[in-house]
């Protein structure tokens, strides 16, 4: 068969379903899915060179149509080049959409998962070698590789050799981030006494190392971990063997001790990363132009190539912005819920679209669907969809949804930032700084990108996405109205400020005052002239800065609490509603500003 000729029929394929489908494969999108098709081929074929190509196509372009037109095309030629493939998913349900798309019979099909039910999709487990196609998960392949290289691996195997092509659907980071808490690690001296005493003294001493050990300081996690598994706490709670599997995963390594703000300490690393014979390997991540751990991972050394990207045009994509004080920690303050739930209630009373369709993405922990549907004045029922950050990726369950929510945004915390930055291959003790800040905006970015995603705004149409009006509440120390136009080229932004609560007392007079720095755009107000305009003590004054509404306002704002002043942002536009002049509020509060 003449070179790349199953790339070229398959793109002439895709290009034919877009266009029954009302929609043009043309332009950048194009490029992109021709670019991915022949690396593919060259992949079934086995002439690429042992590295990552990663794709990065944003959802509704075509990228899995062009993989699964891709597979049936293969098989439509019968099996031609002679190969076989492997593919990696996220997610159990994508096995079905995979099989029926490319048009696979079982005995096509290898399906090796710990669901019995999806593993019968494809032949029996005796004949997985003879399947042209096997499925898995991405969980299998780091788990059923580690401490082997790809080659011993045998379960994904095709007629006694790896598989030649290789696909890994949706984000790749080469090893899992890893933190051990101090709390977790005090689980296993008591749950291995009994059996392993020696190893039980190994953790209790370890454990007092970690809790004497230094912010940033290195901790070799002893090698006794390492003759143990996480079989041997058979018996034993799920956190506990979690904490032995993670213990065991770090052995021999220099790990990082983090000190979090609640004073617990953790130990931070990476597990041992995939195969270097695993590549080549296909990456198929919406992701992969907004995500910075592939410029991480290609720092550290990584033979990542990637291929042209397509992002859609956003130009129907509606954004509306409320910077206001949403950590999960903001939000559990008393009341601050509550002004959330409310501002969406009267959002969607007003709402004049009687079939929107809405979707709400917010915390675990953050229970709003229950408050909302008590405020609604009508009863929407399933015109109201929920999901939680963490569930906000690799579904089309919510395509038909029009209006969406997402309140807040799915931090790691530092040691999180730090496993991550591991995972990657980066150094995470010196210079590693600037590193957590890209990392940290980038997964900002990712899921951001994942979670608006789920929504219409996914059915993109010759390059141009889906309409849809997304609300967007967010921590003004993130920099999301910078972010969004990265994430959503060609969007429209806009602020959005529900009414809220009026903010009386002292708190209320300090945003007055605030207001007015402002406005005549002052640099620093000293926190003692405040205080002493406000008629209070300096303890009292710092209790009044930790209150709810007057942090959501410093937030918003961006003004620093520094140590004695708050610095507001030079350039910084003034609020509409005005407020004082600067001589009314000099003669009338005796206010000295820091200049």
């Amino acid at each position: 068969m003449p070179s790349r000729t199953l790339s070229a029929a398959t793109l002439e394929r895709v290009s034919d379903l877009l266009d029954k489908y009302g929609s043009s494969l043309t332009g950048q999108p194009r490029s992109a899915i021709a670019a991915l098709l022949d690396v593919l081929e060259d992949g079934l074929r086995g002439t690429l060179a042992p590295s990552y190509y990663l794709s990065a196509i944003d959802p509704g372009i075509g990228k899995s149509l062009s993989v699964a037109s891709f597979l049936r095309a293969w098989k439509e030629q019968g099996f031609q080049p002679a190969s076989s493939v492997l593919i990696g998913l996220s997610r159990l349900e994508e096995i079905n959409t995979y099989i029926a798309s490319a048009g696979l019979d079982a005995c096509d099909v290898a399906v090796l998962t710990s669901s019995e039910e999806h593993n019968a999709l494809g032949l029996p487990k005796d004949l997985h070698g003879t399947a042209r196609v096997m499925f898995t998960t991405q969980q299998m392949i780091e788990r059923r590789t580690r401490g082997k290289t790809f080659r011993e691996a045998e379960e994904f195997h095709f007629q006694g050799a790896p598989r030649t092509l290789r696909i890994w659907d949706e984000s790749l980071v080469p090893a899992q981030g890893l933190a051990l808490g101090a709390d977790e690690l005090a689980l296993l001296p008591g749950a291995l006494r009994t059996k392993r005493r020696e190893h039980a003294d190994a953790a209790r001493s370890f454990l007092a190392d970690l809790w004497g050990a230094k912010d940033g300081e290195r901790l070799l996690v002893p090698e006794a971990f390492g003759c143990l598994s996480p079989r041997t706490l058979s018996k034993g709670s799920p956190r506990e063997a979690a904490a032995l599997e993670t213990a065991i995963r770090l052995t021999g390594q220099n790990a990082v001790v983090v000190e979090a703000n609640t004073g617990e300490k953790l130990l931070v690393g990476a597990s041992q990363p995939l195969p270097a014979d695993f590549a080549p390997v296909v990456i198929l991540d919406a992701s992969g132009r907004v995500r910075s751990t592939y410029d991480v991972w290609q720092r550290s050394g990584a033979p990542l190539v990637r291929l042209p990207a397509a992002a859609n045009d956003y130009r129907r994509l509606r954004l509306k912005l409320w910077e206001r004080s949403v950590g999960k920690n903001a939000v559990s303050q008393p009341g601050a819920a509550e002004d959330i739930v409310k501002a969406l209630a009267e959002l969607i009373d007003d709402d004049d679209d009687d079939n929107a369709r809405w979707l709400f993405i917010s915390y675990k922990d953050l229970s709003i669907e229950g408050p909302l549907r008590a405020l609604l004045k009508a009863d929407l029922g399933d015109r109201l969809q929920f999901l939680t950050w963490g569930m906000h990726h690799g579904t089309n369950a919510f395509a038909a949804c029009n209006k969406v929510v997402l309140i807040g945004q799915l931090t790691y915390g530092t040691a999180g930032y730090l496993a991550l930055a591991a995972a990657c291959g980066a150094s995470i003790t010196e210079g590693a700084e600037e590193t957590l800040a890209a990392l940290k905006a980038g997964e900002y970015r990712h899921n951001l990108l994942q979670a608006l995603t789920r929504a219409s705004v996914r059915r993109s149409v010759s390059g141009v996405a889906g309409i849809c009006t997304a609300y967007v509440i967010a921590s003004s120390n993130v920099g999301m109205r910078e972010m969004l136009p990265e994430v959503f080229p060609g969007c429209d932004i806009e602020r959005w400020a529900p009414d809220v609560p009026e903010v009386g007392g002292r708190a209320g007079q300090l945003i007055e005052l605030l207001r007015f720095g402002m406005r005549d755009r002052v640099g620093r107000l000293a926190k003692g002239d405040l205080a002493a305009a406000l008629g209070m003590q300096k303890a009292n004054f710092s209790r009044l800065l930790r209150q709810p509404a007057v942090r959501d306002f410093l937030e918003a704002n961006h003004i620093r609490i520094e140590h004695q002043v708050l610095v507001i942002p030079k350039g910084f536009d003034p609020w509409p509603e005005g407020g004082f002049t600067s001589d009314e509020i000099g003669l009338q509060d005796g206010i000295v500003m820091d200049q």
